[in-house]
């Protein structure tokens, strides 16, 4: 058994009062939808809901070339099989789970800096963090991240116990809590390194015993390196099975991975420490005085493309050199040992987590924003250094309270601004499938979507007129109607209709599915598969009003009179 902190009353209720207001901050999420990748896992599960357990032991657990995450699949196909589409429970238990990893936080902290008080700070600091807040509002998404950060920090809290009572038992329960984690997701990669190193920072009671434990850690991340990169740059078919994922090689260049190997440790230091969409912000407002950028249009998907490749990334390399002055500062005025090991720590802990982001998969180019969800974990050494940072200043206390004070109400504001607008794009989602329902609660055997929208979403070009989902509507109409018309499996294969602008008719099981936005591609449709008429369903989607309208009758009729070209 782990040691539990020694509380008094008043810190038991100071944590408790932590937790329920990270809690109470997250409540908006239950107002919200399903976003993006959960779309893509449903259709995956919805595939293995018709086969038998093997097939999905097998393909769980089948090494491949983009993530492997096998637990991470396992528990959200147990979870949909349990919940379905219940959005309220996702969320409930995404909810939980951060609490639960906010939790894990203090416990962590408190064995890394034996103060209870200081560790509350650094829960508080990382529950109310608007870093990685997609990490909680993705309640499918997330399960990966949090299963993963969860198992990291009780691999970290286990074997920083090792350390203080030197027993083998524990390294190794330590390193079997790590492989969990990885197996939920690879974000904790970074922590064999931050065990290495805290093995000389910390393990003051070891002589000998240093270099056979630091090799035996060595040993394992070097295994798991070389299991990996065996399949990461591997030519063959991802999977063998037809729910292929697209390997990492296929979308970057080996420039680009450089680039963004040796840049995402400052950027991940930035971007978790002051709210990306204020740096956005700020990196829009410098644009203009940028050279060449004359020919893009403010306020266009080109712009902000323009912005964030410049200009962000000039941001982000300035504040990281201003955080390494006052770093540089801070070790010359420090003679405390203890504080000094606590503050390389928590900087090798954000830079170490880093370097696995630049190998994301389906990522193209130079990446100046690293995704929200992925800040999550990089969070943890964001509050450990700010908290001992600011309340190591002795003859200046208040003052750094202040700032730890201001840090939060900062992300506090910018963290409620994001879950508002994520709530908000969700409840539009979720209306617009409900009126599509209401209208056609059933489906003939050959059925056919149609819609029009009038403006572009999420970075695409002004010309792609989408409706706003972040992922094909086509897929998440073929999930969202699944418990009723019983779809083959056929048609959640390859990723079918899950691209944001793909569209596509096919045929499986005496059963028809199609999607499309251009109207001659529906006509060729309906002729090349003699669909009749009465299975086009056409809805227009207005922006400006947030409205849908149901223009089916007109698109037959259109149909109807125009020939195929």
């Amino acid at each position: 058994m782990l040691n539990w902190p020694p509380l008094k009353k008043k810190e038991i209720l100071l944590l408790i009062s932590c937790l329920a207001i990270v809690g109470c901050l997250y409540l908006p999420v239950l107002n919200g939808f399903f976003q993006q990748d959960e779309w893509l896992a449903f259709g995956n599960r919805l595939y293995f809901q018709q086969t038998d357990l093997g097939e999905l032991i097998h393909y769980s657990f089948q090494p491949s070339g983009g993530h492997y995450t096998p637990l991470n699949f396992l528990s959200v196909h147990f979870l949909f099989f349990l919940l379905g589409l219940n959005y309220s429970a996702y969320a409930v238990l995404s909810i939980f789970l951060h609490l639960l990893t906010t939790f894990l936080v203090f416990y962590f902290s408190y064995s890394l800096l034996n103060n209870s008080k200081k560790a509350i700070v650094v829960a508080f600091i990382f529950g109310t963090a608007s870093a990685g807040f997609q990490a909680v509002a993705w309640s499918v998404a997330d399960i990966g991240t949090h299963g993963s950060t969860i198992f990291a920090l009780l691999s970290l809290t286990t074997f920083f116990y090792f350390l203080k009572n030197q027993q083998s038992r524990i390294f190794i329960f330590s390193l079997i809590l790590l492989v969990v984690s990885l197996l939920f997701k690879e974000i904790s990669l970074g922590i064999v390194i931050m065990m290495f190193a805290s093995l000389y920072l910390f393990g003051e009671k070891f002589y000998r015993e240093k270099k056979i434990y630091g090799t035996i850690i060595i040993i394992f991340g070097l295994l798991y390196l070389l299991f990996r990169m065996s399949y990461l740059f591997s030519n063959t078919e991802i999977k063998n099975s037809s729910l292929a994922q697209n390997s990492f090689v296929h979308f970057q260049t080996t420039k680009q991975i450089t680039y963004n190997t040796f840049t995402f440790p400052l950027k991940g230091v930035v971007q978790t420490m002051i709210p990306t969409d204020l740096l956005v912000l700020v990196a829009k407002n410098l644009t203009p005085y940028l050279p060449n950028v004359s020919s893009y249009k403010p306020n266009t998907s080109e712009f902000d493309i323009y912005s964030q490749k410049f200009a962000l990334e000039l941001i982000n390399a300035v504040l990281f050199l201003i955080l390494i002055s006052f770093l540089i500062f801070y070790f010359k005025k420090k003679s405390d040992n203890f504080l000094i090991k606590t503050v390389l720590f928590s900087c090798l802990f954000i830079i170490m987590n880093s370097f696995i982001y630049a190998f994301s998969p389906e990522r193209s180019g130079i990446i100046s924003l690293i995704d929200s969800r992925n800040l999550y974990f990089l969070s943890v050494g964001t509050a450990i250094l700010l908290t001992v940072f600011f309340t190591s200043w002795k003859n200046f206390k208040v003052f750094g309270y202040f700032f730890i004070v201001l840090f939060c109400v900062l992300n506090i504001v910018f963290l409620t601004k994001g879950l508002k607008s994520l709530t908000l794009h969700g409840i539009i989602r979720k209306q617009i499938l409900e009126k599509i329902t209401l209208a056609f609660p059933h489906l003939p055997e050959k059925a056919i979507f149609y819609t029009q929208g009038d403006s572009s979403y999420y970075g695409l070009p002004e010309k792609e007129l989408i409706l706003p989902f972040q992922s094909g509507l086509g897929q998440t109409l073929l999930v969202w109607y699944q418990k009723e018309e019983q779809f083959p499996k056929e048609f959640f294969q390859n990723k079918f209709l899950w691209e944001i602008t793909e569209q596509g008719y096919k045929e499986a099981g005496g059963r028809g599915f199609g999607y499309f936005r251009d109207f001659e591609s529906l006509k060729n449709a309906v002729k090349q598969y003699n669909i009749p008429l009465n299975s086009v369903v056409a809805f227009s989607w207005y922006s400006k009003s947030q409205s849908l309208i149901d223009t089916t009758d007109r698109i037959r009729n259109q149909l109807k009179s125009e020939p195929v070209k």
